[in-house]
């Protein structure tokens, strides 16, 4: 009697077994399906084979833009990741104009955190989908470097990889009474540290004998040292990518655990130097826009956007998609036109407004006979501002370093911006129409 009822117990065990691998076969197998696809930029500089509509790739729904992968493979379609920004909450993002539940920000000044836009960081660029505005700006013919600008860091997800900052992200900063988070500073145009510690409040400290400084610099502080970094989680990648760090020299991630350090312990040069994140931002005019109430533009479903110079054929490629469903711009880049991706979350970058401002952009040579540019930002020039799948021509002014970015229509009104994201590109205007095109 005993051994029957073994027996039995073994075959109900037996298909317990089965049931529960098939399951996981089944689930499994679906999950790989939904995450190997990928997409491509619909109709600017490839066939359109996208339709708008939604997509049960992993038992949920998702609205978005499906496209074609853009590997080449012909097996299934995906729907963009995609995170628009929540408007609701007792507070307003002084950055967006949204409501947020996430905390008051009134009383501090931003994050401007400088990330490289390289290709040899795209591995892992991660951080940029946080921005409540997104600047870009060349460094080098054909290399562009982004500061992104968070309103509410005290959920902070990781940012990488951070850059060094040249003088005009100084000014950009300004525009915002924002905390310069950056690895190091370029000194082609003089020293950078002296410049930055007289506007952000830091100097030199004979006590340490070492610089203080008015930001954080992610080359010195101590949150970003061999020890910090371990505590931190700011070198994340120093052991498993050492041929990257000895080409460009940097892997830093910012943490939130390290910005809670180092805007609250003695020992962060941050904190020596007597700056503070205490503040208020400074930032545009928000209203809510509609669709049917953008100033009479012209159609500007997808945009175009050269990041080039005169007498230099390296050319930084970005293009803007506008999702009607989603009512924001999708973000692609390069020549190859890959939707443009966080490399943790798979988040593409998304914005409610694109704004391109044209500038002069000049270049020097550095010591070692590389070329780098530099952008005014300090000054005024004309461009475009682009909502809900339309276009106006703008003027942008901005008196000092640490004056407002003024923008008005083309006659001088205020111009108001739609509640959202923002992104900000300054381009060369010695050629407006190759810089900027859409339609």
């Amino acid at each position: 009697m005993k051994r029957n009822l073994k027996q039995i117990l073994l075959v109900f065990l037996a298909l317990a077994i089965t049931v529960s691998a098939s399951t996981c076969l089944f689930s499994c197998g679906r999950e790989s399906t939904a995450q190997t696809t990928g997409e491509t930029i619909p109709g600017i500089m490839s066939s359109d084979n996208s339709t708008s509509g939604t997509v049960d790739a992993t038992g949920g729904t998702t609205t978005g833009t499906v496209q074609e992968p853009i590997d080449g493979t012909t097996t299934g379609t995906t729907t963009p990741i995609v995170t628009p920004p929540v408007n609701d909450g007792d507070y307003i993002n002084p950055l967006t104009g949204l409501k947020t539940n996430n905390k008051d920000a009134s009383t501090l000044k931003p994050l401007a955190v400088i990330v490289d836009n390289v290709d040899a960081a795209y591995a892992h660029q991660t951080g940029l989908t946080q921005a409540d505005i997104l600047y870009e700006t060349l460094v080098a013919p054909g290399i562009t470097r982004f500061t992104a600008l968070i309103s509410d860091y005290s959920a902070l997800k990781d940012i990488c990889n951070i850059r060094e900052a040249y003088m005009e992200h100084i000014d950009i900063v300004g525009s915002h009474n924002a905390v310069l988070v950056a690895h190091g500073g370029a000194t082609h145009l003089g020293d950078f540290v002296s410049v930055a510690a007289a506007r952000f409040g830091g100097g030199w400290n004979e006590n340490l004998q070492k610089n203080t400084y008015g930001y954080i610099n992610t080359m010195k502080d101590i949150a970003f040292t061999a020890e910090g970094g371990e505590r931190y989680g700011t070198i994340k990648y120093y052991k498993d990518d050492e041929s990257y760090r000895k080409d460009i020299g940097f892997d830093t991630l910012l943490t939130s655990s390290a910005v809670a350090a180092i805007f609250s312990t003695k020992a962060s040069a941050f904190v020596q130097s007597g700056a503070t994140e205490k503040g208020s931002a400074k930032a545009f005019t928000f209203v809510d826009l509609t669709e049917t109430k953008v100033m009479n533009g012209t159609a500007a479903k997808e945009i175009k956007i050269s990041f080039t110079m005169d007498n230099y054929a390296g050319t930084k490629s970005v293009a803007y998609v506008y999702d009607t469903e989603l009512g924001m711009y999708l973000r692609y880049q390069g020549t190859s036109n890959k939707a443009h991706k966080d490399s943790v979350t798979g988040a593409q970058l998304a914005f409610t407004n694109v704004l391109t401002l044209f500038t002069d952009v000049t270049s020097t040579k550095t010591a070692n006979d590389e070329v780098v540019t530099s952008t005014m930002v300090v000054g005024e020039g004309t461009g475009y501002y682009f909502y809900g799948g339309e276009a106006v021509e703008i003027k942008w002014s901005k008196s000092a370093w640490d004056g407002a970015l003024t923008l008005t229509d083309k006659d001088g009104n205020a111009l108001e911006l739609a509640r959202g994201t923002t992104y900000v590109s300054y381009l060369d205007n010695t050629n407006t129409a190759k810089a900027v095109s859409f339609s």
